[in-house]
């Protein structure tokens, strides 16, 4: 699983940038950025709330690439 690139192909497909999604769900740019590049890893809470910023569920984040 690779959460970090999960959520950064959610928020690309949706168009919308770092800065954008952080201000929507009450991070800094610099903790998605993390996030995104899996040197951070999102307490649940954040989780849930960058899922409802990119509206899709935390099931559909973190599941594994069918590859």
């Amino acid at each position: 699983m690779n959460l970090g690139l999960n959520i950064k192909f959610a928020r690309i497909k949706q168009k919308i940038r770092q800065g954008e999604l952080a201000d929507k769900i009450g991070i800094t740019k610099c903790s998605l950025s993390r996030i995104e590049a899996c040197k951070q890893s999102p307490s649940m809470a954040t989780l849930e709330k960058i899922a409802a910023g990119l509206n899709t569920t935390v099931s559909e984040l973190t599941k594994e690439s069918e590859a």
